[in-house]
């Protein structure tokens, strides 16, 4: 069990720290309630993503952290990233610029579920059905323009490989990622129809990673 005991300062809170501890709350469930997942099937993997969509949809507001504190994304166009890790979550805050975006990525062991905060973003998906000496077979499974608000997750399977664009005022998401081994992460790759398979897709891995 990890411990996430963190300080509680007496003060009375303003209303801009309130929601800021409302959110941190929040962050701190969802890690606890991840620990509790073992290597889950898929049913659980699928209720496990619903709960952590039910608890972000309660926060009226995320605060989203001093843009100071950003660093440029290793593989987007025109993004900052801000992550938070506590036990096998970790949490990405993301920040588009106008039309910037992250290339196609799979999230190797690990699931999500991605909040629009500000702005509109555009995301295409697919299954990950199978993995091979010459890369993976991908079936197209989702294709969603989410605006503020909107959610969408992904498991280690289901539309697990993606690209993410942003519109043309830009966009801040949210991104909770649950980790199930220390090699979890994202992988780029080149996505192209596939020679072998009709209706269906190959990833081609590229070098460089970027977290999850």
């Amino acid at each position: 069990m990890i411990n996430l005991t963190r300080n509680i300062w007496p003060f009375r809170l303003t209303q801009k720290d309130a929601i800021s501890q409302c959110t941190e709350d929040a962050l701190y469930e969802i890690a606890e309630k991840a620990e509790s997942l073992k290597n889950p099937c898929a049913i659980e993997e699928e209720s496990y993503l619903l709960w952590v969509m039910g608890r972000l949809m309660m926060l009226d507001e995320v605060v989203t952290p001093d843009k100071k504190l950003f660093q440029i994304h290793p593989q987007g166009e025109g993004v900052r990233v801000y992550r938070k890790r506590l036990g096998s979550v970790e949490f990405c805050f993301l920040m588009f610029e106008p039309d910037g975006f992250i290339p196609y990525h799979d999230h190797s062991d690990c699931n999500g579920v991605m909040r629009v905060l500000k702005g509109e973003v555009t995301t295409r998906n697919y299954d990950l059905l199978e993995q091979t000496l010459e890369g993976m077979v991908l079936q197209p499974s989702a294709q969603a323009w989410m605006t503020e608000g909107r959610m969408a997750s992904l498991s280690r399977h289901r539309d697990n490989v993606h690209q993410v664009t942003a519109g043309p005022e830009g966009a801040m998401v949210l991104d909770v990622f649950t980790l199930f081994s220390h090699d979890a992460g994202c992988r780029y790759m080149k996505v192209t129809a596939s020679e072998h398979w009709s209706g269906l897709a190959q990833g081609q891995l590229i070098n460089g990673e970027g977290g999850v």
